[in-house]
């Protein structure tokens, strides 16, 4: 408000009498030190009525211009639209990015005043900290497009910075195990072996239609049990179970991609299991007295007995505490390499590239490409196999 600073009178040189009043600014951009600007009109009244309208405009952010603005407010602006066109679970993970490894370096500056140099020591700096720098540099990236796109700035600084490298990779860090992402079949047949008699059997079924069907966590997690025919082993992927940080509640939020949205056919061996599994949970939550969910006409295909979505993190914790614990030479992996899994055990039975991309979904097929197409080690000694015997000798 107004009367939060203070109206002064001076006298000009001239002898003509002003009032004047210092207001606050904002912080500088390079300093983070607070500024001050001086308004000065001819009356107390003209004086204070501007002080009024200065304050306004400066709490609504109506003072920078493409010529003063800083990082941090274009980043504002960015971040409206951005908001719009993802979902909100993406744009939380996003805000946290930026608010501990890009904001702190770039968000006092001015615009116009960041120079290749100052981009490349941000990267610098977090290339100490972290390992997905090249992530912050394509998130910073876009805050600087967008200034371009709108004339804050014509030129990129950023557009020309290096990410440097570990200097540990230069130097060879003695033999190292590969990190083997996903199981091999034996391992699969292993794993559901121990799986079907030391967990629980809600555990045991996830696991399963996991590796059989090739699903991410959260899509199997947010089925319904209307989304699978029994008959035709036909399964409708259109939705993802996801955890709203922000509202601390689970949401039902589109899948990933457009392509995500498939329908798949689930064996019938793990049909029955699936049949098997959906006899238990009505039992288990009748005899509890658990009647809402299953009282109505569809209703989740996981839930606990309180009736509530499982936690995302719920079998990653299976696999760490209730399996690797007591399994510690088993090769390990983790939820989403039941995934990878899944891909690697399709390519070593022969399926194409489409099918692979059109059964998990992805959007381009270069992402199977890079991700699944490892070669397994029975598909290596195949190879071996088929050289050795062209040879012959």
């Amino acid at each position: 408000m107004a009367s939060s600073y203070k109206i002064t009178e001076i006298q000009l040189k001239s002898g003509k009498v002003k009032y004047q009043c210092v207001v606050y600014v904002g912080l500088d951009p390079a300093t983070g030190k607070r500024k001050h600007t001086t308004i000065r009109k001819d009356s107390y009244k003209e004086t204070e009525l501007a002080v009024h309208a200065f304050i306004a405009d400066r709490d609504k952010g109506k003072l920078a211009t493409g010529e003063n603005m800083t990082f941090k407010q274009v980043y504002d602006e960015w971040h409206k639209q951005y908001a719009k066109r993802v979902k909100p679970s993406t744009l939380y993970n996003v805000d946290c990015k930026y608010r501990k490894n890009i904001l702190p370096y770039f968000q006092y500056y001015q615009m116009k005043k960041i120079t290749p140099a100052i981009c490349q020591n941000m990267v610098n700096e977090v290339a100490k900290h972290i390992k997905s720098v090249h992530e912050m540099k394509a998130y910073a990236n876009l805050i600087f497009k967008h200034a371009m796109k709108y004339k804050y700035i014509s030129k990129n600084p950023m557009e020309f910075v290096e990410v440097p490298k570990d200097p540990a990779s230069f130097y060879w860090q003695g033999t190292q195990q590969i990190n083997r992402k996903y199981w091999l079949k034996s391992e699969v047949k292993q794993f559901l072996k121990i799986a079907q008699a030391e967990f629980n059997f809600y555990d045991y079924v996830m696991f399963r239609l996991l590796l059989f069907s090739g699903m991410r966590k959260g899509e199997m997690q947010g089925l319904n049990w209307s989304d699978l025919d029994m008959d035709s082993g036909e399964l409708k992927i259109d939705k993802t179970l996801s955890w709203n940080k922000s509202k601390q509640r689970f949401e039902l939020q589109a899948p990933k991609t457009v392509t995500s949205n498939r329908v798949i056919i689930i064996d019938p061996i793990t049909i029955g299991v699936l049949k098997q599994w959906k006899i238990e949970q009505k039992k288990e939550l009748l005899a509890l007295g658990r009647t809402n969910k299953i009282s109505k006409p569809d209703y989740p295909m996981f839930m606990n007995m309180r009736e509530t979505y499982f936690p995302l993190s719920h079998l990653n914790d299976v696999l760490q505490y209730n399996f690797y614990k007591y399994h510690p030479a088993f090769h390990k992996i983790n939820v989403h390499g039941l995934r990878h899994t899944h891909a690697s055990l399709l390519f070593e039975a022969g399926a194409s590239l489409k099918d692979v991309q059109s059964k998990l979904g992805h959007k381009d097929i270069q992402t199977t490409m890079n991700i699944y197409t490892h070669v397994t080690e029975t598909k290596r000694q195949k190879t071996q196999d088929k050289f050795a015997n062209f040879m012959g000798f």
